[in-house]
């Protein structure tokens, strides 16, 4: 099963690679 901060983890890691996604593509 996946914990409150599993997801809190996969969330703030998501942010960040979209963060670079628009780095990168801007």
């Amino acid at each position: 099963m996946i914990t409150a901060p599993q997801l809190r983890a996969a969330r703030s890691l998501l942010g960040i690679d979209q963060r670079r996604l628009a780095e990168l593509s801007g």
